[in-house]
């Protein structure tokens, strides 16, 4: 679960970067998109948000296994919310939803 986390945190400036100076919402194309756990990440540019799928059960803990972890930037105000529902209570962050 952490290496979702920090895959999606280390988009957060370089995407809100690059809306602020392009007026586009794009993961950079050196940005680091897969791990041990994490099988990828996508971003929805229509809603600014960015989900970190987890590797199926079997390859991961089966509380993470195919779950997702989702940060949205608002581009209104500029700032990010996660979302972490998919998760088990018992693994899922405390900052997310």
């Amino acid at each position: 679960m952490t290496e979702g986390m920090n895959l999606l945190a280390g988009l957060k400036t370089p995407v809100s970067e690059t809306y602020a100076d392009q007026g586009v919402l794009t993961i950079p194309t050196t940005a680091v998109r897969t791990g041990r756990y994490v099988q990828g990440l996508q971003l929805n540019t229509s809603t600014g948000a960015i989900t970190a799928t987890f590797k199926p059960t079997g390859s991961v803990n089966a509380k993470v296994g195919g779950k997702t972890i989702v940060f949205t930037y608002s581009t209104n105000n500029g700032r990010w919310s996660c979302n972490a529902a998919s998760l088990d209570p018992a693994v899922r962050p405390k900052s997310c939803s």
